[in-house]
């Protein structure tokens, strides 16, 4: 295994080298290839996560590109049938050629379709031959990111087996409740995403239970279906009712803390906004009478009321 703290023999790669190391991680000479992973090994890690980036925008063009292509041949084959429908192009003198030319369009649709299903993905699997070997958790968004695009496409399965194994080597790490490299949030999505989409919660039974263990002390709202739905799980074997006592017992302590954490946002949550200013210095009128706004003054009498 490789660490990102070492130093890499080359420094100051630009977007020209990394779309370089892209073509050569796309060769198909396998020295070539080989050469490319070493060096994409010796990557900084932001070097390392543009490059990702890259491979992402290159593999998403060729899919689309692909896609686009088997609808055109789909398209025309389609015209061309329906032309020889309209003019009556079986009856012509050239329609022993029609049949071949049929062929050929329903040939490039299936290259097409293969294309698209199947396009060549070396330098995806080499990218992840090169993320496989990496222990650092800031590769993870670029992981699940890669095996999102790939999880529903049968022809990829290869590709989709290295994700799942990267990931796997990335779960010691995530199991614990007091690494400060990711936020406790994206931990347990890690956490969830590889408890459902890299592997089933029976295959791997360590790695279930320790992941259950986890939740007990750093779960969220976020866990609770997943441990809900393995907590009442019917337990056909023995493995499943393991999981299922272990489930449960996860799910009160994710009970527990959601609930902590909703009552901290209520003792946080901001008090009604005071009164204004200006009716705060109002006297107070229980009877209701309105109070003039001008002060009464004395009046000094005259001669005659004086006499009086």
């Amino acid at each position: 295994m490789i660490s990102l703290s070492a130093s890499p023999p080359k420094t100051g790669w630009t977007q020209d080298d990394l779309e370089k190391l892209l073509c050569e991680l796309d060769s198909r000479d396998k020295m070539r290839r080989q050469q490319a992973i070493d060096q994409a090994r010796a990557l900084p890690p932001e070097a390392l996560l543009q490059l990702v980036d890259l491979e992402r925008q290159s593999y998403t063009q060729k899919t689309r590109k692909a896609g686009a292509l088997s609808l055109g041949v789909l398209m025309m084959t389609v015209a061309v049938l329906y032309l020889c429908y309209v003019f009556h192009i079986w009856d012509s003198p050239t329609a022993h050629a029609l049949p071949v030319a049929v062929g050929a369009g329903f040939a490039a649709l299936l290259w097409g379709i293969i294309g698209n299903r199947y396009q060549p993905i070396r330098a995806r699997y080499a990218l992840i031959q090169v993320l496989g070997t990496i222990q650092d958790l800031r590769f993870l968004d670029a992981l699940f990111t890669l095996l999102r695009e790939t999880e529903d496409d049968s022809g990829r399965s290869i590709v989709r087996q290295s994700l799942r194994q990267a990931l796997r080597r990335l779960a010691p790490q995530l199991l614990d409740p007091h690494q400060k490299v990711i936020s406790t949030p994206e931990q347990n999505r890690a956490l969830r995403m590889l408890l459902s989409s890299s592997f089933t919660p029976y295959t791997d039974m360590e790695l279930t239970l320790s992941i259950l263990k986890t939740w007990e002390q750093i779960g969220d709202e976020s866990v609770v279906p997943v441990v809900w739905r393995l907590a009442n799980a019917p337990p056909a074997t023995l493995k499943m009712a393991r999981v299922r006592k272990a489930a449960r017992e996860c799910l009160s302590y994710v009970q527990l803390h959601v609930e902590e954490a909703k009552r901290t946002q209520t003792l946080l949550r901001p008090s009604a906004a005071p009164a204004e200013t200006s009716d705060l210095l109002h006297p107070a009128d229980p009877a209701g009478i309105s109070v003039p706004e001008q002060l009464l003054r004395a009046v000094e009498k005259g001669p005659e009321e004086r006499r009086h």
